[in-house]
């Protein structure tokens, strides 16, 4: 084994996809949101108001999420050098360093990477993903990534 590589020889490649359970959760935040500003005493104005800005931001999300633009990544790729890339649905891939203000779960990754001068964040859960390839990326970031929540 050669001393720039990590230890890890599988090439990993994660097809990204919403998450079930990130959905399921946006959406219970926004009803609480309603459920909350309903039963809260406010004025009928103030709470029509809350209710708006609730509404734009589930219709933002619901967008956002469920009907990915083309602008989005389709796929990323970690290679045994611990080198990242982002593939668009051109199929064109960009490197993307892997910051370390990632969190690494049991259930759940959220992958904070710095392209060029913007951040983009990944969030990757059990559901969206093949378990196998979870468990690998997540054994694998627990021993790369310094200072992360386990």
């Amino acid at each position: 084994m050669s001393s720039d590589t990590t230890g890890f020889e599988r090439l990993i490649r994660l097809s990204l996809e919403p998450s079930k359970w990130v959905i399921a959760f946006i959406y219970f935040a926004h009803v609480g949101a309603f459920v909350c500003t309903y039963f809260s005493n406010i004025p009928l104005f103030l709470m029509q108001m809350a209710w708006f800005v609730v509404l734009i931001s589930l219709v933002y999300w619901h967008v956002t999420i469920i009907f990915q633009p083309k602008k989005y990544p389709s796929e990323l790729l970690l290679n045994d050098k611990d080198e990242w890339y982002i593939i668009d649905h051109k199929a064109e891939s960009c490197p993307v360093t892997l910051l370390s203000e990632s969190f690494v779960h049991t259930h759940l990754l959220v992958l904070i990477f710095r392209q060029g001068k913007r951040k983009r964040v990944v969030i990757l859960t059990t559901d969206n993903t093949r378990p196998e390839t979870f468990r690998h990326l997540s054994v694998r970031l627990r021993f790369t990534l310094s200072g992360s929540e386990y």
